[in-house]
Formats: C-alpha cells, structure tokens, sequence
C-alpha cells in the first residue's frame, strides 16, 4: 500500500487555521458550561464566560465576548491601574495584551499572540477614531467588519496549525 500524505498548501492552511479558532471556542465554552453546570449543582451561581465572540464585529467586541472572566481580569486589574483610556492608551492595551499572553503560557510565542492583540486593538482605536463612519451599522459594512475581525483572531493561529499539520505529517517524526 502507499502511503498518500496530503499537501497543505497556505490556502488549506489559512483555512483550518480559521476552523481552528472554532476547535478552541468548543472546548473553552464547552469547560465553562460543565463548570457552571456543576457549580449549580452545588447551589453556586458561575457568569456565563463566552457570549458568541465570534458573532463579534470589532477585536474590542470580541474580547468583551471571549473569556469575559479573563478579559475582565485583565482590564480591571493590569489596563486600568496602567492609566487606561488616559495618557498612553495604545501603549496600555499593548502592555495587558502581552501580559494576557504570558498568562496563556510562559514563552515567547504566547507573548508574541497577546502582542499581536494589542496590536489589533491600539489599530483599530485608531481606525475608529480618525474613521468612524466604518464603525456604522449597515449590513454590508457591518459584514466586512466581522470579517476582518474574524480574519485576524483567526491568523493569529496560522502559524500554529502550519506547524502542525507539517509535523503530522513529516516523514521525520
């Protein structure tokens, strides 16, 4: 028999990277859900911790929906005592993404994924403060927001599952 190893090209690439963001949904909320399910077993009251972030239209919106009881740690106790909204905001966002980061793990890579958020979320500031008018509610508007939304949490995956999918299968594992 020969053994066929698929190719992956970047296009499947981007595209499992995007369906990967899915697989990491499902299994955070699916944790949370079994977490507030047992703890009101035991007559305690959990908040629900993701409110459909991928329904989001903006990084802003989606980080308000994703791991909301991280999200809100992380503004509550790093962004706001930083200055928040005052003085150097976008330096603050940066500053609590990379530290969200390193919550995700101690390693650069995970450094580099909170920075890549803090990025997203210092330009899209800006964006929406010099460009308002693409922040309205029209439904075309509206649809290209989420894409790019989705498109960038997404591509911070990319290169993970590139990764992964070539040492799956490499001939030299």
């Amino acid at each position: 028999a020969i053994e066929r190893t698929p190719v992956y090209t970047p296009h499947l690439i981007a595209v499992l990277a995007m369906l990967q963001g899915f697989r990491i949904y499902f299994d955070f909320a699916g944790y949370s859900d079994m977490a507030i399910g047992l703890a009101e077993m035991l007559g305690l009251r959990v908040p629900e911790n993701f409110d459909r972030p991928y329904r989001s239209t903006s990084l802003q919106d989606f980080w308000r929906r994703w791991h909301m009881s991280l999200s809100l740690w992380i503004r509550d106790y790093i962004y706001i005592p930083l200055g928040g909204n005052q003085g150097r905001r976008h330096l603050h966002i940066l500053i609590a993404m990379g530290i969200c980061g390193l919550w995700h793990g101690a390693a650069w890579n995970f450094l580099a994924w909170g920075l890549y958020h803090g990025l997203g979320l210092g330009i899209e500031a800006a964006v929406k403060a010099r460009f308002p008018g693409l922040f309205s509610e029209g439904r075309a508007v509206s649809f290209l927001r989420w894409f790019v939304c989705y498109s960038y949490v997404s591509r911070s995956e990319e290169r993970r599952v590139g990764k992964e999918c070539r040492s799956r299968w490499s001939p030299y594992h």
